[in-house]
């Protein structure tokens, strides 16, 4: 009987441990609360010829102030390019482009937007949740949910594969951590001959931004 005591005050303190770890745990943000913080820095991109003819139309990052990231074959042809932020279109120039990533960076001095949080490709783990938004079709600041479906190693860089929804018009926009912050820019969708897809959507990781030497630091 003489040794139950100890065992039972032991066991009290792991019973403790347990608990105050609880307390000091950080709880992820609501998925509105995800959207309600990424919204303002996501835009919606519109490539137009010098008629003014809207040639394509994608999605942008704000990645740091006046300096938008989107996917470069939506701009592919345009002699302009306008950005749509808070109802407002403002005009846009070309600064660098990254071909090998079609990643191409775009400034606008008008451009109020606040950049999102960055985070890092390198933290997700596969089935860990994950949120898309932007512009698919037009239809500004989509959201949607799914899962990091696969880590895809390519050409030195981890190519993010998703099942949150993505359309025609999502490419350029954000997908985001379940805490916020962005870790990557959705790019494309693979289909079969059909041109059917089961959710195989594809995100470039937001490190890639470090490579662009236009960015201010």
């Amino acid at each position: 009987m003489r040794r139950t005591a100890p065992m039972h005050r032991a066991f009290g303190c792991i019973v403790l441990l347990t608990c105050v770890g609880a307390v000091h745990a950080v709880p992820l943000p609501a998925p509105e609360a995800v959207f309600e913080r990424a919204a303002p820095g996501v835009v919606t991109v519109y490539a137009a010829n010098r008629a003014g003819k809207v040639l394509r139309q994608g999605s942008g990052v704000v990645v740091h102030a006046r300096h938008v990231l989107t996917n470069c074959h939506v701009l592919k042809g345009a002699d302009f390019v306008g950005l749509k932020s808070a109802g407002a279109t403002i005009t846009a120039t070309l600064v660098e482009v990254k071909l090998a990533y079609d990643l191409c960076l775009l400034r606008a001095d008008l451009l109020s937007a606040p950049a999102l949080a960055r985070g890092s490709a390198q933290d997700l783990r596969i089935g860990q949740r994950v949120f898309a938004l932007g512009a698919p079709l037009g239809l500004d600041l989509t959201f949607s949910d799914g899962l990091v479906s696969g880590l895809r190693h390519e050409g030195g860089y981890v190519l993010i594969q998703t099942s949150a929804a993505v359309s025609a018009g999502s490419s350029g926009g954000a997908l985001l951590a379940q805490d916020g912050s962005l870790v990557g820019i959705v790019s494309f969708k693979l289909s079969d001959d059909t041109g059917r897809s089961e959710n195989l959507n594809f995100a470039l990781p937001i490190d890639l931004l470090d490579e662009f030497r236009h960015l201010p630091r």
